[in-house]
């Protein structure tokens, strides 16, 4: 977790600049409680070699279904948005 924080900031920018062109695309909807609801799961433009990390990313969930964001974000250092 170290260096969490700062790897965080950087990717900030690029994470919502992805998410603007998954909109854009209609990819996904972001819904009134912020929840992201895919439109388009064809995945036939993925890149193969992301393949594992998106297996791993989609598994996530697992270890942080019971805890709330903030506290998830608490625990990676990440002290502001």
């Amino acid at each position: 977790m170290v260096g969490f924080a700062e790897r965080f900031e950087f990717y900030k920018q690029i994470t919502n600049q992805c998410l603007q062109y998954a909109i854009d695309c209609k990819y996904i909807k972001i819904m009134d409680n912020l929840q992201v609801k895919i439109v388009d799961d064809n995945m036939s433009f993925t890149d193969p070699s992301l393949s594992d990390s998106m297996n791993l990313a989609s598994k996530l969930f697992k270890l942080f279904k019971s805890w709330n964001v903030i506290n998830i974000y608490l625990a990676f250092g990440i002290k502001k948005l």
